[in-house]
């Protein structure tokens, strides 16, 4: 057949799964209105991550968006690899 092969990635849905209540109480702990934006990276923070453009786009973002917070959480650990496929040693 010509259906596209699909392998969902391996999560548990029962942990992993959307919440209104959660995010409301998240968003409370972090004080953030519904109108302001909170953005969650997870994973290692390192230029082959590219959490520099990262942070470049949080600040466009940011630009276009005077009147909005935004909450920047991340969840990872920092690595000192640098990005060698671009010729950067960390």
């Amino acid at each position: 057949s010509n259906r596209p092969l699909r392998i969902p990635f391996p999560v548990n849905t029962e942990m992993f799964r959307f919440s209104a209540a959660q995010r409301a109480k998240c968003r409370d702990y972090l004080r953030v209105a519904p109108e302001d934006y909170v953005l969650l990276y997870t994973g290692r923070i390192s230029l082959q991550k590219n959490i520099l453009s990262s942070v470049k786009a949080i600040a466009r973002l940011a630009h276009r968006h005077p009147q909005r917070k935004i909450v920047f959480v991340v969840a990872g650990s920092f690595d000192d690899l640098g990005a060698p496929q671009w010729g950067r040693v960390g």
